[in-house]
């Protein structure tokens, strides 16, 4: 069986203290099966099928967001639109109570 090691030499002491970063934030096991995960990452990103697949994904993904979107803008429309009419009929109650206090007051003169 071949031997699938790889060694990389004259990293920075920079570099390895943000691969130790994201190991810690990320959960990974070992800087090794993150640099695993970005060689994998990298590989795929440069295949003619994941470059072919990209613009399909990237829409439909799109498409989900804006519809997740749209129907938390609706909503919140109905949300505020309930909103305005509690305030507007509340509105109108205190126009009748100043409006009778007014009429009270006029006819007390």
């Amino acid at each position: 069986m071949a031997d699938l090691s790889i060694r990389i030499r004259g990293t920075s002491q920079w570099v390895v203290d943000m691969l130790d970063k994201i190991v810690a934030e990320e959960g990974y096991e070992s800087r090794n099966q993150l640099i695993n995960h970005i060689l994998e990452a990298y590989a795929t990103s440069r295949s003619d099928f994941f470059v072919s697949a990209l613009p399909d994904v990237t829409r439909e993904l799109c498409r989900t967001a804006i519809d997740e979107l749209a129907e938390t803008v609706r909503t919140h429309n109905k949300n505020i639109e309930i909103t305005y009419k509690h305030i507007a009929r509340i509105a109108d109650e205190l126009r009748a109570v100043i409006s009778s206090e007014n009429s009270s007051d006029s006819l007390a003169r």
